[in-house]
């Protein structure tokens, strides 16, 4: 019958005898509801990655993606297109890693070409960054490798820092270039600190 709290007896019985003065510290404990922020497990794993080195790939037929994944993984983090990235991140997070593969006429892959042409026409200093390349393509093509080579020139041109030297991957080996991959994952775990991963080569 009674609906506010100033005017029910019992509950300022309550306050005189437990309680204590209405708005009291201990009042103010008791019966009022305190938040305090919560992060859900895919928030706090976003954030992680954030701090978290770059992996990237340019892939057109799917083989640069792969070996961006084996790397993430090890590494600790996720794989995401090259054209997923902006310069203000690859400023922020301080360490890339790029795999890309070169396809026609030393053309970079669809997923890759926005980011490099922004890169090529930046005058963002990379001072701070420091990167790896991996470079996949056939060697029987004139043009080997070579979208990995530009992508290396530009990160120097802007003052990147290379981690390990570029690499260039023959893909048409028989085994798809994955022995050459799992030495250069072994150079690459060393200089950035990481155990050497584990890497199962299927011929």
């Amino acid at each position: 019958m009674i609906r506010v709290a100033d005017e029910n007896e019992e509950l300022q019985q309550v306050y005189k005898s437990f309680v204590g003065p209405v708005g009291s510290a201990n009042a103010h404990r008791l019966f009022h509801t305190h938040y305090e922020p919560q992060e859900s497990t895919i928030l706090a794993q976003k954030r992680r990655m954030m701090t978290m080195p770059i992996v990237a790939y340019g892939s057109a037929s799917g083989t640069a993606m792969k070996f961006a994944r084996v790397v993430a993984n090890f590494i600790g983090t996720m794989s995401v297109a090259i054209n997923n990235l902006s310069i203000k991140q690859l400023i922020s997070r301080k360490v890339a890693i790029f795999i890309i593969s070169t396809i026609g006429e030393g053309e970079y892959p669809t997923n890759s070409k926005k980011f490099i042409q922004e890169l090529s026409e930046s005058y963002d200093e990379l001072s701070e960054v420091k990167y790896a390349v991996c470079a996949l393509g056939n060697r029987s093509y004139k043009y080997f490798c070579k979208a990995g080579e530009q992508l290396n020139m530009f990160l120097e041109q802007h003052l990147a820092r290379p981690i390990v030297p570029l690499v260039k991957i023959d893909t048409s080996t028989e085994d798809k270039g994955e022995t050459e991959f799992e030495g250069w994952c072994n150079n690459l775990s060393h200089a950035l600190g990481l155990k050497p991963p584990k890497i199962e080569v299927h011929l």
